[in-house]
């Protein structure tokens, strides 16, 4: 190898790892680290440590669209419990997130669905009841939102013939595993069907092959189609096993007629969505919280009179 060579290329490389070897470096030397260095452990979000919210979620569902400045994206939340299905319209603020309408599967009694509340048909239920209720707190029920189709086609409201945008918001699911025929997607299709816009696919709905949806399927799901089904078959094949399955079901209604009980009650949602309040419950309210109303202490003043007054009766007995 030519001597020109070496002392072009390979010497100064040579040179340069030799020095930065032996020279200390702000990075390496132990003495230019400081006590913050190893102090720098940031603690997770309270919501986080206990397992309530999935930030990253959470950061692309609030994230708005920089060229729609002021508006606010709205979130579809949709919860489950042991006794029953939650269905929310919350918009974020900087002070928090502000729930704009509620609906949950206990409000269903009052439309005829007294059994199952957490199944899939009431996650649509629920879910219609809400995109109603929507509809109602916006004055949209003139605008002709909502799905005239059969029920479990795919659906996504779009703008009217007079150029009337629908309510937009986003599904969260929470903490739920997005996976195919989770009820929390009839919930979402049952609040689209009511004409709130919810962009989606249908590739996650119950039934659903190759991104198609079937309808068939899905509305059976729907109107538990498939529950009375399998109801029947075990009343004929296993009496025991029945009763300990759908006992309770089958002394409140009649198993044969669930799929028209769940129709029915669609059209009973149509006509009134509203949250019906007790008659008597601000007076009850009012009567709790003067039962246990905090007692307001006495002034120097009161209780100087009070003692003398005391002391006048005592006076006055002898």
């Amino acid at each position: 190898m030519p001597s020109f060579i070496i002392y072009r290329y390979f010497l100064p490389t040579c040179v340069s790892i030799l020095c930065a070897k032996n020279s200390p470096s702000k990075m390496t030397d132990p003495k230019m680290k400081k006590k913050s260095y190893y102090s720098r452990f940031q603690v997770k979000k309270r919501r986080r440590r206990e397992g309530k919210t999935d930030y990253k979620q959470r950061r692309k569902l609030l994230t708005q669209d920089n060229t729609r400045y002021g508006v606010y994206k709205s979130r579809l939340v949709v919860r489950f419990t042991n006794t029953k299905v939650i269905c929310a319209v919350v918009r974020p603020t900087y002070s928090g997130d502000n729930i704009l309408c509620y609906a949950d599967s206990t409000e269903l009694k009052k439309y005829g669905i007294n059994f199952g509340l957490t199944n899939s048909s009431a996650a649509y239920l629920t879910g219609f009841l809400l995109g109603q209720r929507v509809l109602e707190k916006f004055s949209m029920k003139e605008c002709g939102f909502g799905n005239n189709e059969e029920l479990g086609d795919y659906f996504v409201q779009e703008e009217n013939d007079d150029g009337v945008k629908p309510f937009e918001c986003f599904l969260d699911i929470g903490l739920k595993r997005a996976t195919n025929g989770a009820k929390v997607f009839l919930a979402m299709k049952g609040a689209s069907d009511a004409g709130v816009r919810v962009p989606h696919s249908p590739k996650r709905f119950y039934g659903a092959a190759d991104g198609e949806v079937d309808v068939e399927k899905l509305r059976n799901k729907i109107l538990g189609k498939d529950l009375r089904d399998f109801a029947v078959s075990l009343r004929d094949s296993d009496p025991e096993k029945f009763k300990k399955q759908f006992s309770r079901m089958s002394a409140l209604v009649d198993i044969e007629k669930i799929p028209e009980i769940y129709e029915a009650a669609i059209g009973k949602i149509k006509e009134d969505p509203k949250k019906t309040v007790k008659p008597n419950a601000e007076a009850y309210y009012k009567e709790i919280a003067a039962k246990y109303a905090k007692i307001k202490k006495s002034t120097k003043e009161e209780k100087t009179k009070k003692i003398q007054e005391k002391l006048k009766e005592v006076v006055c007995e002898n």
